[in-house]
């Protein structure tokens, strides 16, 4: 799922500089091969970019999702081989004197826990972390140190192809980087908990062996001043988990007197030097508990909330509303093959009928007259029907002569229209999209919401009522004005000689 995401936003970054009736066009070919296919956002999503793999130029997802999971196996296979290494060291016993128990419940126990710190506010969600003020910031520097973070070290040896798209995707402050946050993160610290679980995999390994072929002695020694009670009473907490279950993984309060190492003396006279190896048990049951099973859990919590933020990912990706959009409704062509039909009248009693059926269900519609468009609402929402192959389901006014609290009735009506409709603004072409049009859409998208398909559609108009074709240069002026809005799900679509482009 995640190649299918990366090629996702790859095809919609180079989609971003085409012609909107170019993409209608395309897309419109490759709707035959998405009936079969589930309505479902996701499901029509992954067919649709399964048809341009075999269309279009290479789409380097699969090849970042290969390199992904490469990655995690490098990462298991470092982390192998730094737990074996750690323990061997940890472990490490010539005779002359005992391992220091104190040592290796530092290693791997404290500072195993307290990585778990870091990592806690990494996996903070954003509605908490946009609370603090330069919370993100810190989130991001701490993401930088963990292990996951390999693929974008070797990014620098990716061949062209693939490398332009990753970085393109997730260059810093872009729109992806900042709606696809969710993904890149667990993207991350999946393959860190794969490598933190592959390390205490490996020093258990590395520990096991060196108990099982080898005399390993065990004592404790500290600078501080040693008492035995104390350390029994910690010791005691830390076994607590398995002390019911597994009675000879506490090491009772006489082991650790006899235990006590001095380095000038060395181990009581009074000890049993057959009992040094007594802590063994204890070690292995504190690695277990305080290192591979935290991280165990973290990489199923990882795990899911990786799958969740990818499915996610394909409803909330900016963009994604103007490609379903082309995908369930089918664009009508510009190009007569008889003679033109006269246009519609205001007759209630005329029905019109698209130009050719919809593949897929297609949105209902509800249309803006802006500034007073001269055409009749009952023959302007028969022409848009025909037209888009929508159902419209209302025709509202807006700008021109229309008050403020007019406008803000009706942007009140189109936020409450239902949740899968859309929105089309019929706009004179002639006329340049003044700052009214704008502010009425910034409080439209505000009030509908991100993902709500907004179209304004410019337009002439004949004596008839019948709409027409803008000039190109009329086209290219809003073009231009609203490409500044930034709106991923507002699309220009100028009124074309069979109908709307």
């Amino acid at each position: 799922m995640l190649a299918d995401l990366i090629d996702l936003v790859v095809q919609m970054q180079r989609d971003a500089g085409r012609p909107e009736v170019a993409l209608h066009r395309r897309d419109r070919a490759l709707v035959a091969a998405l009936r079969p296919h589930a309505r479902e956002t996701r499901s029509l999503l992954l067919a649709w970019i399964d048809a341009l793999r075999r269309t279009e130029a290479h789409l380097p997802g699969r090849a970042l999702g290969a390199i992904y999971r490469l990655q995690i196996v490098i990462l298991v296979l470092l982390g192998l081989v730094a737990g074996w290494v750690a323990a061997a060291a940890v472990y490490s016993y010539d005779g002359s004197r005992p391992v220091n128990v104190v040592q290796v419940l530092a290693v791997f126990v404290g500072a195993q826990l307290l990585l778990l710190l870091p990592l806690g506010v990494v996996m903070l969600p954003q509605r908490l972390t946009h609370l603090v003020p330069g919370f993100v910031a810190v989130q991001e520097a701490l993401a930088w140190f963990s292990p996951g973070q390999l693929v974008r070290l070797l990014a620098r040896w990716l061949p062209q192809g693939i490398r332009q798209p990753l970085t393109s995707a997730t260059r810093s402050g872009s729109l992806q980087t900042r709606q696809l946050g969710g993904v890149q993160k667990w993207a991350i610290l999946f393959p860190a908990q794969a490598f933190a679980i592959a390390f205490n995999l490996g020093a258990l390994a590395g520990c096991l062996y060196l108990i099982t072929f080898s005399d390993l002695a065990f004592a404790w020694s500290t600078t501080l001043e040693p008492d035995p009670e104390q350390v029994h009473r910690l010791t005691g907490i830390l076994s607590a988990p398995w002390a019911r279950f597994v009675p000879d993984a506490a090491p009772p309060l006489d082991l650790i007197r006899e235990t006590l190492y001095y380095r000038q003396t060395g181990v009581s006279d009074l000890s049993d030097p057959s009992r040094w190896g007594q802590w063994w048990p204890f070690l292995v049951a504190s690695m277990i508990t305080y290192g591979l099973l935290p991280r165990l859990a973290l990489l199923a919590l990882a795990g899911g909330q990786l799958h969740r933020s990818l499915r996610r990912a394909f409803a909330e990706i900016p963009g994604v509303t103007l490609v379903l959009d082309r995908l369930t409704c089918e664009l009508v062509s510009t190009q007569a093959t008889s003679p033109e039909v006269p246009a519609p009248t205001n007759s209630a009693d005329q029905t019109l009928t698209s130009a050719s059926p919809t593949p897929l269900d297609a949105g209902e519609l509800t249309v803006v007259n802006w500034s007073g468009l001269e055409v009749a609402d009952e023959s302007l929402a028969l022409q848009c029907q025909a037209a888009w192959s929508r159902q419209i389901i209302g025709v509202r006014h807006a700008g021109g002569r229309s008050s403020i609290s007019e406008d803000e009735e009706t942007v009140a009506a189109l936020a409450a229209s239902p949740p899968s409709s859309g929105i089309a603004l019929v706009v004179k072409a002639w006329e340049p999209p003044v700052m009214e049009l704008i502010d009425f859409l910034r409080d439209l998208r505000q009030s509908a919401g991100s993902r709500r398909l907004i179209i304004v559609a410019p337009t002439g108009i004949q004596a008839t009522g019948q709409l027409t074709p803008p000039q190109p240069a009329d086209l290219a002026q809003w073009e231009k004005r609203l490409r500044r809005l930034q709106d991923p799900a507002l699309s220009v679509r100028p009124w074309s000689q069979g109908g709307a482009s």
